[in-house]
């Protein structure tokens, strides 16, 4: 069983699909999905770090737990 507050939920940056992929995939950290993370870019620019304007704030206050 996954530990879901470890994931984050966002919309890419590309194509704005939802997703929800683990904080520690370098997809999220450009949210971008994981089909446009695949193409190849010369500059991707830099990876987001602030991870508070998503869903991820819940989890701490203790809304994701009821």
């Amino acid at each position: 069983m996954s530990d879901f507050a470890s994931w984050l939920l966002y919309h890419c940056h590309s194509c704005h699909e939802v997703c929800f992929n683990p904080v520690t995939d370098s997809c999220t950290r450009y949210r971008e999905c994981r089909g446009c993370h695949s193409v190849p870019v010369l500059e991707r620019g830099e990876p987001v770090d602030q991870i508070e304007p998503d869903l991820r704030w819940a989890t701490r206050v203790g809304l994701a737990e009821a």
